[in-house]
């Protein structure tokens, strides 16, 4: 036979239940709810004191659950939702001798039916968060409740407090965590009903958070904060402090010892104090933390424009600035800067300071710098791994150029010097005349890795553009084409083949590319120097990590001369092979497709016997069949070359079809097979032979006069240069 207690027990997991799985829009509430299940909205108070009131509203709460898709669950015990969530009934609390309890989170069926039974409500906790909106939450909809409380009493942490800090950082969260959920909650509770605020009273702590308390005049429930865990969803100690009175007596006496030191919070100021706290002062932490810091440094940056002249106008190269930095403490916890440049004279300085007032990331190193005249700022970010600082440290700068008003960012080195700052005055350097020059201050500090990584100069440098028009278009050459390349059957060495790769060009410069060989897909960039056009393609897949460069000679003038009008550029490629990964470049011809489109176009592979081959071009097929005038590489066998023997044995392995194939010509002509001779001369002339004079010197010294054989090589000659017959 159910109890009383089973049946509320009940009526409250269900609560939970259509909470969690109300299909409006709307705010799941006890109105709506008692609308739904066809009572006045105090059928909570009355199942409370009638059992057979509680008994009968089973039923019509076991209706509404299968209206929105749940069900009730005997074995289980338990409401079971469409998505198998489990809800069940008293399963949550575990007995513990001598009427202790664990329970695992607090839930809203707790609050409804605890705070039924108390006048004072204590709470000591870090930021209020879900446990004040619970209290409130079951306040607004069961207001009958609110008027048996006396009064409500709330400790947190002062957002400002160094608890809140350590707390944040704790959780693993942003280290302004915690200050920014306490304003939260103050403005929620500010924003309270006045007649539930009246009762409330809040103060702020400024101490070390131990224990998570909330004592009503029947129950105490106190749980710990746990490093990585919230203490909300933890388990929860409850108790009767009647029944565990000398637990009880500590647990109080440790509440109103924080009360007592705590901070008053003036609703009344509410919104103007909420205004002052903009970031977290921390300063005991900044004043320890960032003092480490304070000192001079070299700091090298790409010069954007060189102070060397032999780097003025390099396009890859650039010569290397160097600044002094200097970092001091002149008030309490806040640290000042001042910089120097080669240019600087007198007081010309650039000053700032670190950004510790409203910054706490141990990682991270912030500088803002500016001069006098206030039109030229510096803000540079360096990574200090944990807060260590070291003999080289990376960062970069985003600033304004003295010398052209540009902006720009780039890589930064900051090293430390123990020399002062007066004595050291900045320069440019001339990155040559450092290097592995050991007795250099600057070599010593960078090494050689370093002048290399802050030398290069279009990966160290970032300078924004300044109008729209200048990312517009800048290529003539753009559209869909189609790659022809030369390439070596694996299967077959006698089979020669064309790749055609597809690549797609848009006026920004941007690329697309797609190869069949092993589904390649590539992204890259065009972009054209003087008379050539450089197209630079990495595969997409990052299984498959290759590269590609394409040279085309476009001219001055790479526009057709008619609109719509086909045409070729012809160039070379590096990459490496596809299976020895071995580098490799080969002659490649570019084919502008007007009127095709990119997606439609599928790149092939044309063995010379396939029926397809014929639509290539003849020009095209003359051009890049013969692997001896169109492939480049060593070590095609898929050894690797590391002296001059091995060097030696790879030029021995490498066969020159066109000459072996033209052999085997001449040698079935003397054996009069001709019919194979045609086909031996067939696959040499597909391999690049072309020296007909060489043949026919041939034939004439050994007297051939067949006349059938000599019609089928005029045949061929006259298709090779399109002689007329």
């Amino acid at each position: 036979m159910k109890t009383k207690n089973e049946d509320i027990d009940f009526l409250l997991v269900a609560l939970d239940f259509f909470s969690s799985n109300w299909e409006s829009d709307e705010k799941c509430t006890q109105e709506k709810i008692a609308n739904r299940l066809g009572k006045s909205s105090s059928y909570l108070s009355k199942a409370k004191d009638n059992n057979d009131y509680a008994k009968n509203l089973r039923r019509d709460l076991l209706h509404l659950v299968d209206e929105l898709g749940g069900s009730f669950s005997k074995e289980q015990n338990a409401f079971l939702d469409k998505d198998g969530t489990v809800y069940p009934i008293n399963a949550q609390e575990e007995e513990v001798p001598n009427f202790l309890k664990l329970q695992k989170g607090i839930t809203s069926a707790f609050f409804f039916e605890k705070l039924s039974k108390t006048r004072n409500i204590q709470v000591l906790i870090t930021w209020a968060g879900e446990t004040y909106g619970q209290i409130i939450k079951t306040f607004e909809e069961s207001p009958h409740l609110f008027n048996t409380i006396r009064k409500i009493e709330i400790l947190m942490l002062h957002p400002n407090s160094y608890g809140a800090y350590l707390r944040s950082k704790d959780l693993d969260e942003h280290t302004e965590k915690g200050f920014k959920q306490i304003k939260e909650d103050l403005e929620q509770i500010i924003n309270t009903p006045q007649k539930i605020r009246n009762k409330i009273e809040v103060r702020l702590y400024n101490q070390l958070p131990s224990v998570r308390l909330i004592m009503l005049d029947n129950l105490y429930t106190a749980s710990y904060f746990l490093s990585k865990q919230s203490s909300r969803l933890g388990h929860q100690i409850m108790f009767n402090p009647r029944e565990q009175k000398e637990f009880a007596v500590e647990l109080k006496k440790h509440f109103h010892d924080v009360w007592k030191n705590a901070e008053p919070f003036d609703y009344g100021k509410g919104t103007e104090l909420l205004n002052e706290w903009k970031k977290p002062t921390y300063k005991r932490y900044n004043k320890t933390f960032y003092h480490k810091f304070t000192g001079s440094y070299y700091l090298y940056f790409p010069e954007r424009y060189s102070s060397i002249p032999d780097y003025k106008n390099h396009k890859i190269i650039t010569s290397i600035g160097c600044g002094i930095l200097e970092i001091y403490e002149k008030e309490a916890g806040h640290y000042f800067c001042r910089y120097k440049s080669s240019t600087s004279k007198g007081d010309d300085l650039l000053q700032g300071e670190l950004i510790n007032q409203d910054f706490n990331n141990r990682d991270i190193l912030i500088v803002n710098l500016k001069n006098k005249y206030k039109d030229r700022f510096i803000t540079l970010k360096f990574y200090m791994n944990g807060g260590k600082i070291r003999k080289i440290n990376f960062g970069v700068s985003l600033g304004i150029y003295g010398s052209s008003g540009e902006i720009g960012s780039g890589l930064v080195l900051l090293c430390p010097t123990e020399k002062d700052f007066n004595s050291l005055d900045g320069e440019g350097i001339n990155p040559r005349e450092i290097l592995n020059d050991e007795n250099n201050v600057h070599f010593k500090n960078l090494g050689i890795n370093g002048i290399c990584y802050l030398t290069r100069k279009k990966e160290s440098l970032l300078i924004p553009k300044n109008h729209h028009e200048e990312i517009k278009e800048h290529l003539k050459i753009t559209g869909t084409f189609k790659i022809y390349a030369y390439s070596q059957s694996r299967r077959k060495v006698d089979q020669q083949q064309i790749t055609i790769g597809v690549l797609e060009i848009l006026p920004t410069g941007w690329v697309r590319f797609k190869n069949r060989l092993g589904g390649y897909h590539g992204v890259g960039w065009a972009d054209k120097e003087q008379s050539n056009l450089y197209i630079n393609i990495v595969n997409s897949s990052p299984d498959i990590p290759r590269k590609a460069l394409f040279i085309f000679q476009v001219g001055s003038n790479p526009s057709p001369r008619e609109q719509g009008e086909s045409y070729i550029y012809c160039g070379v490629s590096t990459s490496t092979t596809w299976v020895e990964g071995n580098p490799a470049g080969a002659r490649v011809i570019l084919e502008h497709c007007p009127g095709e489109n990119y997606d439609d176009l599928t790149p092939m592979k044309l063995t010379t016997n396939q029926p397809d081959f014929t639509e290539i071009p003849k020009s095209i097929q003359r051009a890049l069949l013969g692997e001896a005038d169109n492939f480049i590489s060593f070590s095609k066998k898929g050894g690797r070359i590391f002296s001059k023997t091995d060097l030696e044995k790879d030029n021995e392995t490498l066969p020159n079809y066109q000459e072996i194939f033209f052999k085997n010509f001449c040698f079935d002509v003397l054996e009069k097979n001709y019919d194979s001779s045609i086909n031996n001369l067939k696959k040499s002339i597909s391999y690049g032979f072309e020296n007909f004079t060489r043949m026919y010197d041939f034939l004439n010294k050994y007297n051939v006069d067949d006349s059938s054989l000599l019609e089928k090589i005029k045949l061929l000659e006259q298709e090779l240069f399109d002689i007329d017959k």
